[in-house]
C-alpha cells in the first residue's frame, strides 16, 4: 500500500523532471537521471525530511544548486 508521502512524490516528481529538462537543456531522461544521482533525490526517498510536502520549483531550485555545486550531474 502507498503512503499519502508517496502518492505526493509520485505527483510531483513529473513537474519537477520537466522543469529541469527545460532550465538545463536535456531530455526528460536525462533530468530523471540528475535528479535521481542528486543529494534532493536521495534525500526525497527520506519522509523525515518532508521535502515531499515542497514544490517542484522549490525542489527544481534545489537540484540546480546541486548541479552547482557538482556539475558533473549534468549530461556532456
Amino acid at each position: 500500500m502507498f503512503s499519502s508521502h508517496h502518492l505526493v512524490k509520485i505527483a510531483i516528481l513529473p513537474m519537477v523532471i520537466e522543469l529541469l529538462a527545460k532550465e538545463h537543456g536535456i531530455t526528460e531522461d536525462q533530468a530523471l537521471k540528475v535528479l535521481y544521482t542528486s543529494h534532493i533525490g536521495s534525500a526525497l526517498d527520506d519522509d523525515s525530511l518532508g521535502l515531499y510536502g515542497q514544490g517542484p520549483i522549490y525542489l527544481q531550485s534545489l537540484i540546480d544548486e546541486d548541479i552547482r555545486i557538482n556539475p558533473s550531474l549534468l549530461p556532456k
